[in-house]
């Protein structure tokens, strides 16, 4: 649970979740002999859903973020990660599943 919480700080390692398991938590021999599998949601679906639960919870009042905005400040949420909350459940997941070259690790 570590590895996909929010709460917790990866460091260089945040958003690439899949290299944090492979390069800190297993030997190369043991990662390589795992199953490993992710769900990916169509990112349209997972960013609305993500705008909608955050408006139910209150932690953007709706006006001052309609969707569009909201689309317009991810870029920025996520590279400054300021909220880490937000930032960790809308990034784009290529880069969690992926090496440094781009090479899934699934």
């Amino acid at each position: 649970d570590c590895v996909n919480n929010y709460r917790v700080e990866l460091g260089e390692y945040d958003y690439c979740r899949m290299r944090f398991v492979r390069d800190r938590l297993y030997t190369p021999a043991e990662f390589d002999a795992m199953y490993k599998f992710a769900f990916a949601r169509n990112p349209y679906d997972r960013v609305l859903s993500a705008w909608r639960f955050l408006y139910r919870k209150r932690w953007y009042h709706p006006l001052r973020y309609s969707f569009e905005r909201f689309l317009r400040a991810l870029p920025g949420i996520w590279a400054s990660k300021s909220d880490r909350h937000v930032a960790t459940h809308t990034a784009p997941i290529w880069t969690d599943v992926s090496d440094e070259s781009g090479h899934l690790l699934l």
